[in-house]
């Protein structure tokens, strides 16, 4: 079988969709490389679910599937793996923690202790001064009228704060100075522009954006990291979003940008968005709109590296799965995984060769601690140790 296969029928399988003959050759796969200790049924819930994630594993780096003699299960494990994969569902191969199993139980033990934090951000208004906005809060909305959290609660400002908030006077037409929303590593939030624009940012982004929008004109902001905008239509000032490296322009339209690595993806869920690079405007320096940008449709993704723009299609639920509270990963690289992590649990990477080839399809949730994720990731020979939030891949 190649790798499509096997990833397809596994997916049939979750999905409870196999024929009979189907479902039997899995049963049988699962019988081949079951557990040679325990029987599944005799497995506590913790290590079904790691035994389900090897399930549900895309095979692409060789070793998952070898020529043996299948034994024969004798029930049907559908209703219990369906009930460990309610809980944590992963198709990947991933990191093996090498040497005795009790620094293994070390490692995953300690990894257990390393929970990814709750909602938290801080407001940084236009003098410098940041306000630490609260954890046990969602989102913030954003009016001239009052500051409030996105459960109508206000946000405690004193007198000079709350100044900075209100355009100067009817004529600035909301030239106060810009605000700035930031996330660090482990913590996303919410938001609601003056426009009634929606925004879920990221952990370590930061969103830029003025007090008011003018009344005529572009709603302009500036974005760091990675946010999903659901943004309010309003035909007369276009919505746009800039990065580094380029620039996004709407008019009302549901998308994600990910401005955090070389690669710039902006994927469109719904409406339309023009995407145009920033590059040197006549050999000077300073950015200017470049003529080659493209024009996206749903479900299109516009991927800019070195100054040029692909556009592909993508699967946007997995685009943006982090705002829906999982990893989503489609045949990424160990350091694409691994950067993923390092952003949601405070993690420093250091890699000491070459960093592995293997390649990971998978999902798992935001809310699992770091020790449940390096479990779903725990079927390849890569080595690697844990040193507090320090994890070095040998």
């Amino acid at each position: 079988m190649t790798t499509k296969s096997i990833s397809e029928l596994l997916t049939r399988y979750y999905n409870n969709e196999c024929t009979p003959e189907e479902e039997s050759r899995v049963n049988e796969w699962f019988a081949e490389h079951g557990s040679a200790k325990t029987s599944f049924e005799e497995m506590d819930a913790e290590a079904q679910q790691v035994w389900v994630n090897a399930l549900f594993t895309d095979i692409t780096a060789a070793n998952a599937l070898k020529t043996q003699t299948p034994k024969v299960l004798k029930r049907r494990l559908w209703p219990r793996i369906a009930a460990a994969a309610a809980v944590l569902i992963a198709i990947g191969i991933g990191l093996y923690v090498i040497g005795h199993e009790s620094e293994q139980d070390r490692v995953i033990s300690y990894a257990n202790t390393i929970h990814p934090a709750k909602n938290t951000a801080t407001l940084k208004l236009a003098d410098g001064k940041v306000i630490s906005l609260n954890g046990t809060k969602t989102g913030i909305v954003i009016n001239v009228a009052a500051l409030t959290y996105d459960d109508g609660t206000a946000v405690v400002l004193n007198s000079a704060a709350e100044k900075q908030l209100q355009p100067m006077n009817p004529e600035d037409d909301g030239k106060a100075g810009n605000l700035t929303v930031s996330t660090p590593t482990g913590r996303q939030y919410q938001l609601i522009l003056p426009d009634g624009t929606k925004v879920w940012l990221n952990a370590s982004s930061a969103l830029t954006f003025p007090t008011t929008f003018t009344a005529k004109g572009n709603r302009m902001i500036t974005l760091s990291g990675e946010a999903y905008f659901e943004v309010a239509k309003d035909k007369s000032r276009p919505f746009i979003v800039k990065t580094n490296t380029q620039e996004v322009k709407v008019l009302g339209t549901h998308f994600n940008i990910n401005s955090n690595h070389s690669t710039v993806r902006t994927t469109l869920l719904e409406g339309s968005v023009a995407v145009s690079p920033l590059g040197y405007a006549n050999g000077q320096e300073g950015l200017a709109l470049s003529a080659s940008g493209v024009l996206l449709k749903p479900g299109e993704q516009a991927v800019q590296k070195s100054g040029k723009i692909e556009v592909i299609s993508v699967d946007t639920e997995q685009a943006v799965s982090w705002k829906d509270g999982w990893f989503y990963f489609k045949s990424a690289s160990l350091s694409e995984v691994l950067n993923e992590a390092a952003k949601w649990y405070d993690l420093k990477i250091t890699y000491k060769s070459d960093i592995p080839a293997d390649r990971f399809t998978g999902k798992v949730p935001r809310t699992a601690s770091l020790g449940m994720f390096i479990k779903v990731l725990q079927l390849s020979d890569v080595k690697f140790t844990l040193e507090g939030h320090h994890m070095i891949i040998d």
